[in-house]
């Protein structure tokens, strides 16, 4: 086990890892690299180097937020202060932990990274692999005569990426955008107007919009499809999937139901019973949990497994991972939990006492 003697009470970054390596990032903005198996500390680093005698009352103040990616020898990840009031974006070296580059970005909000045919995305701006800012615009003069503020709405959901294409969400409209990069004539074809370009639809591949379930809370991608976690005026949480090359709806599944959204009574419903907790993608599988169910829906939406967590004991503070044999683990008050596909049981395979808290989850497993 490792501690950050500064993060002592809370920390809101996520590590990662490789074959060999973990790399922690802590709020504070301290970085470690642990090896994987002895838990040996490789190296430790931070954002700037005076950070390196951060006292104990900057815990409370946020800085590193998000999740590194790691690409090629390179560890890249993006800062934001706690009144989000500004964002940076850092390079390390994966191996001394050495800063080789950083660079302000203007994305004022907790994203993490994306890569694009080695190039770097944080929303819709494109940096090079040395830090160097890009317009996305054929003509830079364009991006100019615009408010620096691309979106009248902020991006508050993590942006997905594939080789082409970024898709982001507006949470307050439900609105679904595919910005894409499969060729370089695309934005040619089109004029910027003087309007901010998340109104001028021509831009976009397409942009998806569901009039009953119109508030996002966060998107997940795979190789063909979209999956995104939208909203209603009641709460309730529907799981759409959506074609990556035209926009349209492939399935939806309305959490806590068997049936589809029309078929059922909102009325019905308790308050927060079917709002998405967490989820993930594993083995070609949506993980996904909600108050009172963890289920498991492969990707044509067939529903796999869907159990029961009402139980204080078994309501997870984590996320939900899944082994190639079906069963869950999570973290839950007593420990991490084991559910067993095959006996249907839960099981405490490490004790330990974890705290919840009602206003964020905060355990990452």
């Amino acid at each position: 086990q490792y501690k950050s003697k500064n993060d002592t009470i809370i920390n809101y970054s996520v590590f990662t890892v490789d074959d060999k390596t973990i790399y922690a990032p802590f709020s504070s903005g301290k970085i470690t690299a642990l090896d994987l198996n002895s838990g040996k500390q490789v190296w430790e680093g931070a954002i700037n180097n005076s950070d390196m005698e951060i006292q104990e009352n900057t815990q409370n103040n946020p800085y590193i937020t998000t999740t590194p990616l790691i690409y090629e020898n390179n560890l890249y990840l993006n800062t934001s202060s706690l009144d989000r009031s500004k964002s940076t974006a850092y390079c390390f070296d994966k191996f001394s932990g050495k800063k080789k580059w950083q660079t302000e970005t203007d994305i004022y909000e907790r994203q993490c990274i994306n890569l694009i045919n080695d190039y770097l995305f944080l929303g819709f701006s494109k940096y090079t692999l040395e830090g160097k800012a890009e317009s996305i615009f054929k003509n830079p003069k364009e991006q100019e005569e615009l408010d620096p503020q691309l979106w009248t709405q902020r991006i508050h959901i993590q942006i997905q990426a594939d080789k082409n294409n970024l898709y982001a969400a507006n949470k307050d409209f439900g609105r679904i955008f595919c910005l894409t990069f499969d060729n370089d004539t695309y934005l040619e074809k089109h004029t910027l107007k003087e309007s901010p370009f998340i109104n001028n639809p021509e831009i976009f591949k397409w942009i998806f919009y569901d009039y009953e379930f119109n508030s996002a809370t966060d998107l997940l991608s795979s190789e063909d499809m979209l999956f995104a976690a939208l909203e209603d005026q009641y709460y309730r949480t529907c799981i759409f999937a959506i074609d990556k090359k035209s926009g349209k709806t492939v399935w939806k599944r309305l959490l806590g139901t068997n049936n589809t959204p029309k078929e059922n009574d909102p009325n019905t419903s308790n308050f927060f019973m079917n709002k998405l907790k967490t989820w993930s993608l594993i083995n070609n599988h949506l993980i996904v949990c909600d108050q009172d169910y963890i289920y498991q829906i492969d990707l044509d939406g067939k529903l796999i497994n869907r159990v029961s967590i009402q139980e204080e004991k078994r309501n997870p503070l984590s996320n939900v991972e899944m082994d190639d044999n079906n069963n869950f683990y999570f973290i839950t008050t007593d420990g991490v939990t084991k559910y067993n596909a095959k006996s249907e049981k839960f099981e405490i395979i490490l004790k330990k006492n974890f705290y919840r808290m009602s206003f964020t989850r905060i355990n990452n497993f």
